[in-house]
C-alpha cells in the first residue's frame, strides 16, 4: 500500500506543480481581481488593459466606470462600438461604454441606472442592424442585462485555466510575472481587453488570417445562408425595437442629452452576400425609419452599413477594425453638427496616415 501511495504521489507531483503554476498565473494576471479594484484602477489612470478569460462582467464594469466618470461624451453600444477610441475625439471627457448593451431595450436601461449627474451631454449610439430584426429578437434572451457582481470560483477557474493551457491559449513564461496595469489573463497573454477609455484592443485576434480575411467570415457566411443568429432573415424593421428607440430618444430629450447614432459597418463581402441572399428586406427601410426618429428629437443619424473599406480591415464578419472606425469618425467630423467640434481630425489623419503593417489596427 505504501509503495502504491509513493507511486501515486510521484505521478501526481508534476500535475500539482503544474496547477501551482496555473494558480500563480491567475494571481499575477489578476484574473480574479474584484470589480472595485478594476474600476479604481480605471479611474486613477493606472489601468492599461482589462481583459479576463473566464469572468467577463463587462456590463457591470462599464456602468460603474461611466457612473463615476460622468463623461460629457459617451459612446453606447455592443461590441460593434468598442473600436471608437478616446484619441479620436478632442473632447477629453469621453468614455466608450461599448459592450454594455445587447438589445434595444438595454440602452435606456443603462442610462436610467446612471446617477442624474453622470448622464452625458452628448450620446453617440451605435445600433446593430439585428436589433431591429423581429426573428433575432424573438430568439434572443429577453432578460434584462445584468449589472451585478459575478461569483468568483477559484477552483473552477483553475481547472478551466488548465484547459486553456492545453489549448495553447497562453504561455506560463509570459504570464507568470505581474505587469503593471494589466488585469486579466486574456489581456496578459493575448493583448486583448479594454483600455482605460473603454475602447477595445484585439491583440493577437487581429493577426488571425491576415491576407485571407474571408476565412474569418466563414461563420457569418453560414449564418447568412441559413438565416441564423444576428443574420436571421427579416422583412420589415421590428415594431417593438422601434418603439424602444422612441422611448430612448424621448428620455434623452427630457434630460437634455444631444444624440447622434449610426448603424455600424459590415465587410463588403458580407454586404454582397446578404444582398444576394435576399432575406434581409428589413434593411431596405431601416435607415429611413431610424433617420426619421432621430430627426424628430433634434438628433442625427447615419447609415454606415456599407462604407468605403476592404475585407482585410475587418476582424470577422461583423466587426470592423480600428481603421474602419477611424474613417467613420472622420466622416462624422465632416457631417455631424453635434459631434464635429468634439472630433480630433488632426489625430485621426495622423493615425490613418501611419502604416503599421496590419490593416485592422492602428499604431
Amino acid at each position: 500500500m505504501k509503495k502504491f501511495l509513493r507511486v501515486l504521489a510521484l505521478f501526481l507531483l508534476p500535475v500539482a506543480l503544474l496547477y501551482g503554476l496555473f494558480a500563480a498565473v491567475l494571481t499575477s494576471t489578476r484574473e480574479l481581481a474584484g470589480m472595485e479594484e478594476i474600476v479604481a484602477a480605471t479611474l486613477d489612470g493606472s489601468l492599461v488593459l482589462y481583459g479576463t478569460s473566464h469572468h467577463e462582467n463587462f456590463a457591470a464594469y462599464k456602468l460603474r466606470v461611466t457612473g463615476a466618470l460622468a463623461p460629457r461624451l459617451l459612446v453606447l453600444g455592443t461590441s460593434r462600438s468598442m473600436q471608437l477610441r478616446g484619441e479620436f475625439f478632442s473632447e477629453k471627457s469621453f468614455y466608450n461604454a461599448g459592450g454594455a448593451v445587447r438589445n434595444m431595450a438595454d440602452y435606456e436601461d443603462f442610462l436610467r441606472r446612471l446617477p442624474e449627474e453622470a448622464l452625458p451631454q452628448t450620446l453617440l449610439l451605435v445600433l446593430d442592424q439585428n436589433m431591429f430584426n423581429t426573428n433575432w429578437r424573438q430568439s434572443s434572451p429577453a432578460d434584462p442585462q445584468g449589472y451585478g457582481d459575478l461569483k468568483m470560483d477559484f477552483f473552477d477557474t483553475l481547472l478551466r485555466t488548465g484547459l486553456d493551457y492545453g489549448n495553447r491559449k497562453f504561455s506560463i513564461l509570459k504570464t507568470l510575472l505581474p505587469r503593471q496595469g494589466i488585469y486579466g489573463l486574456a489581456a496578459a497573454a493575448r493583448g486583448m481587453g479594454f483600455a482605460a477609455d473603454g475602447s477595445y484592443r484585439y491583440g493577437s485576434t487581429a493577426e488571425k488570417n491576415l491576407g485571407q480575411p474571408e476565412k474569418n467570415f466563414a461563420d457569418t457566411y453560414r449564418n447568412i445562408d441559413f438565416g441564423e443568429l444576428r443574420f436571421a432573415y427579416g422583412d420589415a424593421p421590428d415594431a417593438l425595437a422601434l418603439s424602444q428607440l422612441d422611448s430612448l430618444l424621448d428620455f434623452c430629450a427630457e434630460k437634455g442629452i444631444r444624440v447622434a447614432g449610426f448603424l455600424p459597418p459590415f465587410p463588403p463581402s458580407v454586404n454582397w452576400r446578404m444582398a444576394q441572399n435576399g432575406g434581409y428586406g428589413y434593411l431596405d427601410t431601416l435607415g429611413e425609419e431610424l433617420a426619421r426618429r432621430f430627426a424628430g428629437c433634434g438628433g442625427e443619424f447615419y447609415d454606415f452599413t456599407a462604407v468605403d473599406s476592404d475585407d482585410d480591415e475587418y476582424l470577422d464578419g461583423f466587426h470592423g477594425g480600428d481603421r474602419v472606425y477611424a474613417r467613420i469618425a472622420v466622416q462624422l467630423s465632416e457631417k455631424s453638427d453635434i459631434l464635429s467640434k468634439s472630433i480630433d481630425l488632426v489625430t485621426l489623419e495622423k493615425l490613418l496616415g501611419e502604416n503599421g503593417g496590419n490593416p485592422r489596427i492602428l499604431p
